[in-house]
């Protein structure tokens, strides 16, 4: 007897979901300037502040996070 995959054994094998690594592709949309490194939508303002000072100390949040203007 060969095994069935869960999803085919319940009956759902017609309303599948995309895998979340496409959805997590996604929503990586905000990006630094200087080193085009991709973050999640939901990062927040100290976490590109982290980013700036620990890879780009000479840099302003500006420069690498346009959208961070006051």
């Amino acid at each position: 007897m060969v095994k069935r995959p869960r999803w085919l054994v319940k009956g759902t094998w017609k309303i599948r979901k995309p895998p979340k690594l496409e959805a997590n592709k996604k929503a990586m949309n905000i990006q630094c300037k200087v080193c085009m490194q991709s973050f999640m939508c939901t990062t927040s303002e100290v976490k590109c502040k982290e980013h700036v000072e620990a890879k780009h100390p000479k840099a302003d949040i500006v420069t690498c996070f346009p959208h961070l203007k006051k």
